[in-house]
């Protein structure tokens, strides 16, 4: 996304410098009015130099830097030294050339005589809103450090739970991709070794025989539309998922696949239960924290659930009386933030949610891969061994009319 350069004048009347992310410069000056900033002047950047663009260092920005960025952040912080010469260190040190950018800009800014949150707001592309929101609380409240180690803490905790879901995900696809390309090899490549010889033998074949060669030679015959058919399907579905009600529809249908579906359910669970319990922790208001946890959920039908809770905390419901009216949210879960907000222990009843939902998933996914393992062994073993026995059936066939 391009970037701009700006001076603008923020609401004690101070002259600020930075930049902000914008897809234009439209986007760029409405973005820094809605920051309350009075802008003056604005310039688009220049773009990364050949060298940079081909270098190692530039590629995607990804949880784990932003991760690492924060642990070392946060160490920085811990150990006095001050927020620009932090984040001086930080800029050398950063190997992703697009976070290496995106801090030298928040160091610029802070040094034009911007705050932390403002500068960090302009790159909501990688720093989520709650990554925004403790960083802001601890700017404000000069508990800076503790913020920091905060997001740390939460930001291991969401990657191990996204790499568990992620595995437990995509397991069942490689699992089909292997056995397809196992048999396409043997249809591709062996099977036509077998029909070569099966040619001499001037005989007519056993019916499995026919129909496994005749899928060879299709296979074989139609490789490149095959091929494209796969990058089309692939595109497609791609395609499909972007598409608002394709997404709406593969989330609604997610959660009611057997097992997926409750690995669904429950991820996004830990996710509301643990985002909550942190920002409860550090002082944001509830209506505030459900807002920002709900960006966090990815399934768009719980999304919208979450998002039902707030306006109905908002207008005056009890936080446990507007989970206790989701479909979908278990009633265990209800009972416990309910109690929770009866009895004021509502961020450590939420923390305890969490805990018991990542045992969950743990549990789901070994069940998950010790179901998948003995049927995808079943599966190939039922597939290879049928095209094994139909290509020697005709090879048993003639050696018993060679006995008769």
């Amino acid at each position: 996304m391009p970037e701009f350069l700006y001076t603008a004048i923020n609401a004690s009347g101070t002259e600020v410098k930075g930049t902000v992310d914008a897809s234009n410069e439209q986007t760029a000056r409405e973005r820094l009015v809605a920051q309350n900033l009075s802008v003056t002047s604005l310039k688009k950047e220049a773009e990364m130099s050949w060298e940079e663009y081909f270098s190692a260092g530039n590629r995607k920005i990804s949880n784990k830097d932003i991760m690492m960025f924060t642990k070392y952040f946060a160490v920085l912080t811990k150990a006095g030294i001050p927020i620009i010469k932090s984040l001086v260190i930080l800029e050398k040190q950063t190997e992703n050339l697009r976070l290496r950018k995106k801090i030298k800009k928040i160091r610029t800014g802070v040094e034009a005589g911007s705050n932390l949150y403002e500068q960090f707001s302009q790159h909501d592309d990688c720093f989520q809103p709650m990554y925004l929101n403790l960083l802001k609380i601890g700017e404000e409240s000069g508990m800076l450090f503790d913020m920091l180690e905060k997001l740390n803490g939460f930001l291991k905790k969401s990657a191990a739970m996204r790499s568990k879901v992620k595995s437990a995900m995509t397991y069942p696809a490689a699992i089909m991709i292997v056995a397809g390309l196992v048999v396409v090899f043997l249809m591709a490549f062996v099977i036509p070794r077998f029909s070569a010889m099966f040619k001499s033998f001037k005989a007519a074949l056993p019916l499995p025989t026919q129909i496994t060669i005749a899928i060879s030679n299709f296979i074989k015959d139609n490789i490149i539309l095959e091929i494209v058919s796969v990058i089309g399907f692939i595109y497609g579905v791609q395609a499909f998922y972007k598409w608002p009600v394709g997404r709406q529809i593969w989330d609604k249908v997610s959660l009611k696949l057997p097992l997926i579906g409750q690995l669904v359910m429950k991820s996004s669970v830990n996710t509301f239960a643990s985002n909550l319990s942190v920002l409860l922790k550090s002082g944001v208001s509830v209506t505030k924290a459900l807002d920002i946890t709900n960006s966090s959920v990815d399934n768009l039908i719980l999304k919208a659930e979450f998002n039902q809770m707030k306006v109905n905390v908002e207008a005056g419901m009890s936080i446990g009386d507007s989970v206790s009216k989701s479909p979908t949210i278990p009633d265990m879960v209800a009972q416990m933030i309910s109690i929770g907000d009866q009895t004021g222990t509502l961020e450590n009843m939420l923390e305890n949610i969490a805990i018991f939902y990542e045992e969950e998933i743990d549990i789901l996914v070994d069940a998950l891969t010790s179901l998948i393992e003995p049927l995808f062994i079943v599966f190939l073993g039922g597939v290879v061994g049928g095209i094994v026995i139909s290509m020697f059936l005709p090879i048993l066939q003639m050696s018993k009319a060679v006995q008769h």
